[in-house]
């Protein structure tokens, strides 16, 4: 457990996760089905990134439901199983939340 209040900004919730941004460790904490990631922003970008990319590869699927899209972590022996549609769900978290960032970005650039 943490040493500090979270205070956490909702970009995105829904029945399959959420986006939030915590100001207090200053990271991104993205909870999709049934695994959490806390990360900054670059790291959350990449993420995001890498998401789009595997979408965009299994696009065509025939069974879109079916969780065989294997995403590789950093660590030795684990990683997701995705469907095309986890991954069509999790893309549009993260890319809304992206969208919300850039906006506030040039509201505040201006």
């Amino acid at each position: 457990m943490s040493a500090h209040q979270h205070h956490p900004r909702i970009f995105h919730q829904d029945c399959h996760g959420y986006v939030a941004y915590c100001n207090s460790c200053g990271c991104f904490q993205v909870a999709f089905g049934n695994f959490f990631v806390n990360q900054t922003y670059e790291d959350f970008t990449g993420f995001a990134e890498l998401i789009t990319r595997y979408l965009l590869r299994y696009r065509g699927r025939k069974k879109p439901v079916m969780r065989d899209i294997y995403l590789d972590s950093p660590y030795s022996g684990f990683g997701l199983l995705f469907s095309l549609r986890d991954l069509e769900r999790l893309d549009d978290m993260l890319q809304k939340t992206l969208l919300l960032l850039a906006a506030g970005d040039r509201v505040r650039n201006q």
